[in-house]
């Protein structure tokens, strides 16, 4: 796990706008990976009202603040929907792995600019059923909406629990550190390690119950939570290191 020293709610995250190089653009879902128990994709929307589309920015490149700050250029993000017939000419290591049109569908720029760059090659593609010759992969498929994750029930050994208020995320990695649950009466923090399991567009259950939960220390403010809070968190659920362990 990344260094917890300064955390980002995941609720503010997707409340605000990410400022790239060319402008503001405004957060629509995060990707996590809750078996490594990280922010991957951090999805924005673009262009107008009759064009909205969406593109993908890997966590990596967006630093933490208010507002949040993503060294993309995020003119090139709208060129890639809106005129995909002049090419792009950007450093692949700077454009999107893959971007989703106002309909869902996906766009890989890096290919549209591959197939752009020479007829000649298309003229010697494999054959569709050809190894090799698979569409481009999404990389959204083995992760989860991060949104889901916000109001979903809390289950324990004793039923359910309350229900996922927050997710706080390391600024560092943009690591999971903590799952922060309401309960009818309070605020709780339980370690990302505690978590077992979320169903597919459903509760999430940790490990432990009611005692573990209301004993567990009071939650501090994300930006005041210091690694004595995260230590004193672990030991009260006496959780394990590996996060989603089974």
């Amino acid at each position: 796990m990344g260094d917890i020293g300064m955390l980002t709610g995941l609720r503010a995250l997707l409340a605000q706008d990410v400022m790239t190089l060319d402008g503001a653009y405004e957060v629509e879902e995060g990707w996590l990976d809750p078996r490594r128990a990280r922010l991957v994709y951090v999805e924005v929307g673009t262009g107008g009202f009759l064009s909205r589309g969406r593109a993908l920015i890997h966590a990596s490149r967006v630093t933490p603040g208010t507002p949040p700050r993503a060294d993309v250029d995020a003119a090139m993000i709208e060129a890639a929907e809106t005129e995909p017939e002049e090419g792009f000419l950007l450093d692949p290591a700077a454009m999107p792995a893959i971007l989703t049109g106002p309909f869902g569908n996906t766009i890989s720029p890096l290919l549209i600019a591959a197939g752009l760059r020479s007829e000649a090659v298309e003229e010697q593609a494999p054959h569709p059923d050809a190894p090799g010759s698979e569409a481009p992969h999404d990389p959204r498929e083995t992760l989860e909406r991060a949104s889901e994750w916000l109001g979903a029930e809390v289950f324990g050994r004793d039923g359910e629990l309350g229900r996922v208020d927050d997710v706080l995320l390391a600024q560092a990695d943009w690591t999971a550190a903590h799952l922060i649950v309401q309960t009818p009466a309070d605020r709780h923090a339980v370690p990302w390690s505690a978590v077992r399991r979320r169903a597919p567009g459903g509760h999430v259950v940790i490990a432990g119950g009611t005692a573990e939960l209301s004993g567990s220390p009071d939650v501090p403010v994300p930006g005041d939570f210091t690694e004595g809070d995260a230590a004193a968190i672990l030991r009260h659920w006496n959780a394990p290191s590996d996060p989603m362990s089974p």
